[in-house]
């Protein structure tokens, strides 16, 4: 698998739990380990971000008040997978109460496990993509530090290869073009700068 696989299955498992995690939302009623007081009415409503907990505050029968709590479900891979592993710790307490307890659990904790698992090669990967482009840029003379006169790179023997072989070949210059080098004719010619590198 190579690592462009490699990350976007990381991406598809983490999604995969986190759709279940968008089920866990009475798991913050949950672990008040009491019921709100008799007055507080409360109802749930889903939302593109979570649930948000709407609160109805009654005296008499009568609505008082109204307050709301937003229960977000983040996107970042790193905070969601300590979401579910923090769902997971709470509800081993006593999987026998759990409001929980009816989700499959097993395949829910193994999510979580290959999720994180993969959430970690995937930071090496491009941490390793990172370190390997910082090479490649410094061996071709491409660093912002670099240019055509920086000795010990491709560009600087490329330059002086080109200029080499304009003096052998002038009046010629298509010649160059048997060395893989792109000649442009035109009035006045003038050795070519090299163009910005695309990363």
């Amino acid at each position: 698998m190579n690592r462009l696989a490699k990350v976007g299955f990381q991406s598809s498992v983490v999604q995969s739990f986190g759709s279940a995690v968008e089920h866990f939302h009475t798991f913050l009623q949950w672990t008040n380990n009491k019921a709100g007081p008799a007055n507080v009415m409360k109802e749930r409503r889903k939302s593109p971000t979570g649930f948000a907990i709407l609160e109805r505050l009654t005296k008499n029968g009568k609505e008082m008040a109204k307050k709301t709590a937003r229960v977000v479900i983040p996107r970042n891979p790193d905070e969601l997978i300590d979401l579910g592993e923090g769902i997971i710790e709470k509800h081993n307490e006593d999987p026998a109460t759990s409001p929980i307890a009816g989700l499959d659990m097993a395949e829910f904790e193994q999510l979580v496990l290959d999720a994180k698992k993969k959430n970690a090669e995937a930071k090496k990967l491009r941490k390793d993509a990172e370190t390997a482009t910082e090479d490649r840029d410094s061996l071709l003379g491409h660093r912002k530090d670099q240019n055509s006169n920086t000795l010990g790179t491709v560009l600087n023997y490329v330059s002086r290869s080109r200029d080499i072989l304009l003096g052998n070949f002038r009046g010629t210059e298509q010649h160059l073009g048997d060395y893989g080098f792109v000649v442009n004719k035109s009035s006045g010619t003038t050795p070519s700068e090299p163009e910005n590198p695309t990363p």
